[in-house]
Parts: structure tokens; sequence; C-alpha cells
């Protein structure tokens, strides 16, 4: 993901973003759902992954 983002001023792709590409850890979810929305589909997806035995 620093990669993607950048781990520096010199190859960052947008102004701050190697800031944030050194505190990610995991995942980056994108997109342009609202936020409650987006957050419900995650929980919801999270508890199936986890409810298999």
């Amino acid at each position: 993901m620093q990669v993607a983002l950048g781990r520096s001023e010199s190859d960052e792709m947008r102004p701050g973003l190697h800031k944030v590409s050194k505190l990610l850890k995991g995942g980056l979810c994108l997109t342009n759902m609202l936020v409650e929305e987006a957050q419900r589909l995650i929980l919801q997806s999270h508890v199936r992954s986890t409810s298999v035995i």
C-alpha cells in the first residue's frame, strides 16, 4: 500500500499521501457510498466471514 500511495514526498501520488501510507495497517476501502452504508456492508461481511465453523 505504501508503494501505491507513496513512501515519501518525492513519489507520492497527491500532496500528503506519504503521511497516510505510513499509518495504514491492513487495507484501504474507497467507495462513493455513504459512510453508514459502507460501514453496514463491511460489518455484515465481517460477521459472515467469522461465523464459519
